[in-house]
């Protein structure tokens, strides 16, 4: 198995040009916490989303072992022939510590939390596929 070398190459990486304007605050339905998501534009002219979260020490652990099977699984994509002609590839969740107790994680607005996919699911009059293609 050959090592990989994963330190960022600045050329190639978009740079931060500016913050939107808007701040997006949404609240869970069960904990009823508020979620903030913040818009970065970058050099590329493309929009980055980030959720902030304060950091509690079980969700540090539970990213930690969420990194831990993206890479298992990349490793094993990688050794799969039909895996590699599909371009199959696990991509991990970019956190970015900002403070001892809060961090920045990337978000894209085609991301679902699994309360709200149940939710869909227990009501009987929605459609499915039809509901995932409006969002």
């Amino acid at each position: 198995a050959g090592v990989f070398d994963t330190r960022p190459i600045p050329e190639i990486h978009a740079k931060l040009v500016r913050f939107k304007q808007i701040l997006e605050v949404t609240s869970t339905g069960s904990t009823k916490q508020h979620v903030h998501r913040i818009t970065m534009i970058g050099s590329d002219g493309k929009e980055y989303k980030f959720l902030l979260q304060l950091a509690a020490p079980y969700s540090t652990r539970t990213d930690e072992r969420s990194a831990q099977m993206q890479f298992i699984m990349n490793r094993t994509l990688r050794g799969d022939i039909r895996a590699c002609r599909r371009g199959l590839i696990v991509r991990p969740n970019v956190v970015i510590p900002l403070a001892q107790r809060m961090r920045m994680s990337a978000t894209q607005d085609s991301h679902q939390s699994l309360e709200s996919i149940m939710n869909c699911v227990q009501r009987p009059t929605i459609d499915l596929p039809t509901h995932f293609q409006e969002m």
